[in-house]
């Protein structure tokens, strides 16, 4: 199938140090750049930039979800998160307290907002450091 949505970790100068490239903050982003966004202000809960949302037709393919991976250096049972829809005015929270191995199960209401600026990370529990979430 694929990735959904990555916020991840990459070997960018081919030395074997991995270095954070988009990732997922351990709290709500301050004011100032993350990666490729400058935030205007500090952050409430959103703890990551947007990752475009897939086509309606890729949503079409999966077998009833999406399942979510944690990747870190701390203990990932403890890490909790949600993912939210960026929506002009009042974003929506789509899945809550997500996990390492969670599955969740597509919201009827996705096909709504696939004209959304795209869906983020937030409301991080458990962690101290920026990590990496995958969902496929």
């Amino acid at each position: 199938m694929g990735k959904v949505w990555v916020w991840e970790m990459y070997d960018v100068n081919g030395d074997g140090k991995e270095e954070l490239v988009a990732g997922v903050n351990f709290e709500p982003l301050p004011k100032g750049q993350w990666f490729e966004h400058y935030w205007g202000e500090a952050q409430h809960s959103r703890a990551s930039n947007n990752c475009p949302m897939p086509e309606w037709e890729w949503w079409n393919q999966l077998p009833g979800g999406v399942q979510w991976k944690v990747i870190s250096d701390e203990d990932i049972s403890r890490i909790t998160f949600s993912v939210a829809c960026d929506l002009p005015g009042s974003d929506m929270t789509v899945w809550t307290n997500l996990k390492d191995g969670t599955y969740s199960e597509i919201p009827h209401i996705v096909p709504n907002y696939l004209s959304a600026r795209g869906m983020y990370v937030c409301d991080v529990r458990g962690a101290t450091r920026p990590f990496t979430i995958v969902g496929n």
